[in-house]
């Protein structure tokens, strides 16, 4: 099942959240490419770790815990931030799951912009989700999906959650 929560967070915690994460003083790490698969097509992109290996990983986990109260996390995975820059034109990432384990997968996009995430159902049929601003994806790991480049604006920026 594929839910899409629109804002998610209410118009404080967002703001707060989003002034954060776009300031100049947000740290952001140049990435190599965006998913784990072994294909060579993959673009650069940017992220920030907020937890890893069973703890946080940034001072600034702290403004992800507004999102993990509403996802109602039992044991928390992963969290990271991606900041992808714009293209001249649309960009596909390789198809990928974020786990090779049953778990939930949650996107929450910070900013508007003609981007998207397309997702398979349980049935196959591709499923296109729009980055809107203080929006929440969360959908079962197995779910393949992958990243659709924006064109319209400077960046493209999303924190996902993986979790249980």
């Amino acid at each position: 099942m594929i839910k899409i929560n629109k804002d998610f967070l209410n118009k404080e915690q967002f703001n707060e959240l989003k002034n954060i994460i776009t300031s100049d003083l947000f740290p952001w790490f140049y990435q190599n490419k965006m998913t784990k698969t072994k294909k060579n097509n993959e673009k650069p992109y940017f992220s920030h770790i907020f937890y890893k290996d069973y703890s946080p990983n940034s001072s600034f986990y702290y403004i992800a815990e507004n999102c993990l109260k509403h996802l109602n996390v039992k044991s928390l995975i992963s969290i990271r931030a991606n900041l992808n820059l714009i293209l001249d034109k649309k960009y596909y990432s390789n198809w990928h799951t974020d786990q090779s384990f049953k778990c939930k997968t949650s996107l929450f996009y910070i900013n508007d912009n003609n981007g998207y995430t397309e997702i398979k159902d349980d049935n196959n049929k591709l499923i296109k989700i729009y980055c809107k601003e203080n929006s929440m994806i969360t959908f079962d790991s197995y779910h393949s999906h992958r990243l659709v480049s924006q064109t319209n604006t400077e960046k493209r920026i999303a924190i996902n959650f993986n979790y249980f």
